[in-house]
């Protein structure tokens, strides 16, 4: 058939051949028989089509390719197999929409399947037909490398084949991104997001090189990144194949010259030498300095001749990252271990260089989590300094016991506050803690990292043993270890240790001595994070009375910090606000390091105590926690400043002083999760804080968000107590209550009111919150008759505090649904009088709220408008979004208008 009447036929061609692929093999030869008969000018084309179905069945696709070739010459056809493609034009099963670039070899443009397939939109790869006899062959094998190559940083293959015109195409994932290089100028990254790129295709080229493929043309263009963020490698049109030839190679060079980009190629490259993995290990170097500096790492001049231009390249060495950069702050990034990476990613002699691209984007990995990288020496101070930098970063507890141990020139934690050792002791203990480095392996690559909890955990060990005729350094390295272990959130080993302090401590030392009372505090923080505060309470209160007559100021201010915790954990607020203000009234009237993280210790105490009483003043004392932390961190992340900030925003909030408190709440939340991760005590309560903010604001949807991820916490802490876990299902069921979801709620009191009574006892107040909370619920959904039943279990319970009123607010809720309106309403404003000092207008607005909508539905609208008035302008000025209280609130007030001005009574519903 000539190509002309090919085209003309080849809709109906397509369409049959189609219809036969679906057939089984086997029954292909009789439906083709059948076809002779009622298609007898295309049973002849469709027959040959057929015999090469292996090679054009694209399901079989990755198992046998189709065979690319060049069009065979047939008369008649002249203009026809050379004519430009335009839009519309139909290329095997794909319709042509838009050319999306243009080069000396070929085209590639979007397209989509004109068949039943899926209609996804495509990259169609396309050589100019003048270049078909050697570009099929290229195309060809980009084909077979790219089927060998399943990747999510890859651009993916979809198909393969030759259209009516013997044209060979490609059909590739179409990506909508930018590349690299100008997505990183437009969305303005900071360092750490381009290394993350970096990271990604390094990722994508590692794949390839397991398959044995090397790209060979690493250059932004062919890199780009999607909207999400996602990078995806493109063109492996001059990919080589580890085990072939280099017969093809250079018949490859000969057909399209050297097909690559001089200023992203390899030396040896340029000089035409076999090329391995090292060469694209230097390509992403060029890209990855690109994007890190704004500039290339050198710029060749115009050379004549290829010799000339390889002895350019060879001679002109790469700048340093940090000299190729303009701006003061990049420059300090950059300088160190980024210098060292890059230089050896881009050192001319292959040996030299990173021996493969995952090795590259391990030491960048290393780099950004403040790990030792391969490419700097390995001495031990700069571990040392590596190691401690890490886990500052990490929990603040325990970097002060490697920073005291290790860099501090033979301080240690509790004397480095107080005066200096005697020169024998500090020696003693600065030996004992660059032995730990010397033993452990931090993070220089073998095997698991060394982390800071580990250290912790081999020095628990060894401390034990190795003094036992010195027990002054033994326990003040406990202490110092144990303080450690407590940050790391390994509260169980911390316990342990400080136990056997405390016990060594009274016997050799004596009950009074300053070390067996440092070692006492801590063992009193370690109780507390394994949730037993009444042991706190009884270990500390004599130990702090001693600490005061000896004037022992940093015992003091940390020990009572650490009851007030556990004064407020039993109940005791006024007990706990008495100890937090004994703790700042302790503090130094002094401005050294030591001296300010004392006092974020102890306003941070404060503003705990005071926010757990619902008490004014906790803003005061947040900010100046947050002061003092920043003294002592600066702009770090720690996780002493992230509760002080919880504190501060949660109080802003409560009070409505901030609208930006929100967002910086959700900033903190984010914080804590990436500095500590999910498995960490820490986030539990920052999750907790941040839903009982949003709750506050009337966001119940972004409270809701944040009680699940504390329980997710909880669930992988896996030590989280049962009261934690029963508060995070309660907390999560007022969130649900307030987007009213009821029905939702309902199983989550229930696991809360089992789980505070196993842990409290049957009368414990959050209990009882439960499951009064739970049957108000249920009168919300109808199941009255349910809820009275749980009321009249709650007869005898004993409310306290803002329970009084916020009880007789429930209560009047039940009441009004049942049409009980005059006992509603005289509950509702006992709950209103209850509330009326409390400094959260969210409260006060709630309560003004159910009072308006009980007189409403009993009839009595003109008393309604002052409540519903109230409810209304309170929200308006503390909310920050609309929630479902507030909306009720201005429908209620409405209708109540409207009740006055016809003068005729509506019912409602609180």
């Amino acid at each position: 058939m000539q190509l002309g009447q090919l085209r003309a036929d080849w809709p109906a061609l397509s369409a049959l051949l189609d219809e036969a692929l679906a057939l089984p093999a086997d029954e292909r030869g009789a439906w083709l028989a059948a076809l002779a008969g009622e298609r007898p000018a295309l049973h002849e084309t469709l027959a040959r089509l057929l015999e090469t179905a292996p090679g054009v069945e694209t399901d079989a696709l990755l198992a046998a390719l189709p065979r690319f070739g060049a069009p065979e010459a047939e008369t008649g056809e002249t203009a026809d197999p050379l004519a430009v493609p335009a839009p519309g034009e139909p290329v095997g099963p794909y319709r042509l929409l838009s050319e999306l670039g243009r080069g000396g070899m070929g085209a590639v443009w979007l397209a989509e399947r004109t068949d039943a397939q899926p209609r996804r939109r495509i990259a169609l790869k396309l050589p100019h037909l003048g270049w078909a006899p050697g570009l099929a062959a290229r195309l060809a094998r980009e084909r077979d490398i790219l089927a060998s190559l399943e990747h999510p940083n890859i651009a993916r293959l979809y198909d393969a084949g030759v259209d009516r015109l013997g044209r060979p195409y490609l059909a590739l994932e179409y990506v909508d991104g930018l590349p690299i290089d100008r997505y990183c100028r437009d969305h303005a990254l900071p360092l750490r997001a381009r290394l993350d790129l970096v990271l990604q295709i390094a990722a994508a080229v590692a794949h390839a090189h397991t398959r044995l493929v090397v790209h060979r043309d690493l250059k932004p263009s062919n890199i780009l990144v999607t909207r999400s963020g996602e990078v995806r490698l493109l063109d492996f049109g001059i990919a080589r194949l580890l085990q072939q030839g280099d017969g093809e190679a250079t018949e490859l060079t000969r057909l399209a010259g050297r097909a690559l980009t001089p200023d992203y190629a390899s030396p040896e490259q340029i000089r035409g030498e076999p090329i391995g993995t090292a060469s694209d290990v230097y390509s992403l170097g060029i890209v990855g300095y690109e994007l890190l500096t704004g500039a290339r790492p050198y710029r060749l001049k115009e050379v004549a001749g290829a010799s000339a231009f390889a002895e350019a390249i060879a001679k002109v060495e790469a700048l340093p990252a940090s000299r190729g950069a303009t701006d003061p702050l990049l420059k300090r990034q950059l300088s160190g271990d980024l210098d060292a990476i890059f230089n050896k990613a881009l050192k001319k002699d292959p040996a030299e260089r990173y021996s493969t691209v995952a090795a590259f984007a391990d030491d960048i990995a290393r780099h950004l989590r403040h790990a030792p990288v391969s490419a700097r020496p390995d001495r031990l101070p700069y571990r040392a300094r590596k190691f401690v930098v890490r886990h500052a970063l990490q929990v603040t507890a325990g970097a002060l016991v490697v920073a005291a141990l290790v860099v501090g020139a033979g301080l240690t934690l509790w004397q480095a506050r107080e005066a200096r050792l005697e020169a024998w002791r500090a020696e003693q203990v600065k030996n004992f803690a660059l032995s730990l480095f010397a033993d452990a392996d931090t993070d220089s690559g073998a095997g698991a990292a060394t982390t800071a909890a580990d250290l912790l955990k081999s020095a628990k060990l060894r401390v034990e043993a190795e003094f036992p005729d010195r027990p002054e350094i033994a326990v003040e390295l406990m202490t110092a270890v144990g303080y450690g272990l407590i940050g790391q959130a390994q509260p169980t080993e911390a316990g342990e240790l400080m136990r056997a302090a405390v016990d060594r401590g009274r016997r050799e030392l004596g009950n009074k001595h300053p070390l067996t009372l440092a070692a006492i505090a801590v063992y009193g923080e370690s109780l507390m994070a394994l949730s037993r505060p009444k042991e706190v309470i009884e270990l500390l209160t004599p130990a702090l009375a001693e600490a005061r007559r000896q004037g022992a100021t940093h015992v003091l201010v940390n020990g009572l910090s650490t009851l007030a915790a556990a004064q407020v954990d039993v109940g005791d607020i006024d007990a706990g606000v008495a100890s937090a203000r004994a703790a700042v009234s302790a503090l130094p009237a002094r401005s050294d390091p030591a001296g300010k993280l004392d006092a974020l210790i102890a306003w941070s105490a404060l503003a705990h105590s005071l926010h757990a009483g619902q008490r004014t003043g906790q803003v005061d004392a947040a900010r100046h926690a947050v002061a003092a932390g920043k003294a002592v961190f600066g702009d770090r992340v720690a996780e002493p400043v992230l509760s002080a900030r919880l504190f501060l925003a949660k109080g802003l909030v409560t009070e409505g002083q901030d609208p930006r408190a929100l967002e910086e709440l959700s900033s903190i939340l984010a914080d804590e999760v990436s500095l500590l991760g999910l498995r960490h005590p820490r986030v539990e309560v920052a999750a907790n804080f941040v839903g009982q903010a949003r709750l506050d604001a009337g966001d119940a949807a972004g409270a809701i968000d944040a009680f699940r991820t504390q329980l997710e916490a909880s669930e992988a802490l896996q030590r989280s107590s049962p009261m934690n876990v029963g508060m995070g299902h309660f907390a999560l069921a007022t969130a649900l209550v307030a987007a009213h979801r009821y029905e939702e709620a309902l199983p989550h009191y229930d696991i809360s009111a089992r789980l505070v009574r196993e842990a409290g006892g049957p009368d414990s107040p959050l209990a009882l919150r439960a499951l009064s909370s739970r049957a108000v619920a249920l009168a919300r959904l109808g199941r009255v008759d349910e809820a009275e039943r749980v009321l009249a279990d709650l007869a005898g319970a004993k409310w306290a505090g803002l329970e009084i009123a916020t009880q007789a607010s429930r209560v009047a809720v039940l009441r009004s649904i049942e049409g009980r309106h005059d006992e509603s309403v005289a509950l509702a404003r006992s709950a209103v009088e209850g509330a009326s000092a409390h400094p959260s207008k969210i409260v006060r607005a709630s309560m003004a709220r159910i009072l308006g909508m009980a007189l409403l539905a009993a009839g009595r609208p003109a008393e309604a408008l002052a409540p519903l008035q109230d409810a209304v302008r309170l929200y308006a000025e503390k909310q920050l979004v609309i929630s479902p209280d507030r909306a009720d609130a201005i429908a209620a007030l409405a209708r109540a208008e409207a009740e006055v001005a016809a003068s005729r009574p509506l019912s409602s519903k609180p």
